[in-house]
C-alpha cells in the first residue's frame, strides 16, 4: 500500500477499473439532465438580463450571448462531458495531472489570482465560489466518497482537485466547456452562475449513488462522518432562520435572471 504522500503510478486493478468505469457512466447519467436544465436557463436568464440592461449596447450584447450559446450548444456540451470523463480516465490510469500544469485549475488560488490579468480574475471568481459552496454543502458525502477513494488509490489521500467527478473537476469541465463562446467576460459570469444554481447545488443524488457504489463494492462500509461542535458563548440570536422548505419556497419565487442578478 502506498504511503498517504505517495502518489499512486499505473493502472488501478481491474476490479477497482470496472468500480470507476460503472461511476464514470452513472456520472454522466446525473450530470446530463442537469446540464441540459443549465443550458436552457441560461437562455432565459441572458433574456431577462437584456431586458434590464441600461442601453441597447448592454442590451445587444446578452442578445449576441443568446445566439452565440444555441450556435454552439452541442459544442459546449461535448466539451463538458469530455472533460468529465478524462477526469475519470486520468484516475483509472495513474495519470497525475501534471501535464495539464499539476491542478485542474491550474494557477486559481487567490494567492496567485493578483499576478494574472483581470478577464482571468473575472472568470475564476465564480469559479472558486461555486466550488468552495459546493464543499460545503456536500461535505459529508465528499468526505465519505475521498476516504473511500483513498483505498481505491492504494491507500494515498487523492487531492480536491484530482477527485473524478468532484466539484474542482466539474468546474473545470464548465470552464472548458464555456471556453468556445466568445462573449465579454461579465456576460459569461452569468453563465457561470446560472451553472452553480442548476448543476452545482444539485449535485446530492449524483454523490450519493457515487458514495453508495464505493460502500456496495466493500469500501469502508462502516465509515461515518463526525462533525466536533465547539461551544459558541455568544447569546442565541432570537430571530429564526427560515426552515428548509420556507427557504426552497422563496428561491422558487424567483426567476434565475433575478437571483443571478442579485
Amino acid at each position: 500500500m502506498n504511503s498517504p504522500s505517495t502518489p499512486r503510478s499505473g493502472s488501478l486493478s481491474p476490479r477497482f477499473k470496472e468500480l470507476l468505469q460503472g461511476c464514470r457512466q452513472m456520472a454522466r447519467g446525473h450530470l446530463a439532465p442537469l446540464f441540459m436544465s443549465m443550458l436552457d436557463n441560461a437562455d432565459i436568464a441572458l433574456l431577462e438580463f437584456a431586458e434590464r440592461a441600461e442601453n441597447n449596447a448592454a442590451q445587444l450584447k446578452f442578445f449576441d450571448a443568446m445566439g452565440e450559446l444555441k450556435k454552439k450548444r452541442l459544442e459546449v456540451e461535448q466539451e463538458f462531458f469530455k472533460s468529465v470523463d478524462n477526469g475519470f480516465r486520468d484516475f483509472i490510469n495513474g495519470a497525475t495531472g501534471e501535464e495539464e500544469g499539476g491542478s485542474v485549475f491550474g494557477d486559481l488560488s487567490m494567492a496567485k489570482l493578483a499576478l494574472v490579468d483581470k478577464l482571468e480574475v473575472e472568470e475564476s471568481l465564480p469559479i472558486l465560489n461555486m466550488v468552495g459552496k459546493a464543499r460545503t454543502t456536500f461535505s459529508d458525502v465528499l468526505y465519505g466518497i475521498n476516504q473511500r477513494m483513498a483505498v481505491v488509490n492504494g491507500g494515498s489521500k487523492i487531492t480536491d482537485e484530482r477527485l473524478p467527478g468532484g466539484p474542482e473537476q466539474l468546474a473545470r469541465a464548465a470552464r472548458a466547456a464555456f471556453s468556445p463562446l466568445r462573449i465579454d467576460g461579465k456576460t459569461k459570469m452569468v453563465v457561470y452562475m446560472v451553472f452553480e444554481r442548476y448543476v452545482m447545488r444539485e449535485l446530492q443524488g449524483y454523490y450519493d449513488e457515487f458514495n453508495r457504489r464505493l460502500i456496495n463494492s466493500g469500501l469502508l462500509p462502516n465509515l461515518r462522518y463526525e462533525i466536533r461542535k465547539q461551544h459558541d458563548p455568544r447569546p442565541a440570536k432570537s430571530n429564526k432562520a427560515a426552515k428548509p422548505e420556507e427557504q426552497s419556497a422563496i428561491e422558487t419565487d424567483q426567476t434565475v435572471g433575478e437571483e443571478t442578478f442579485e
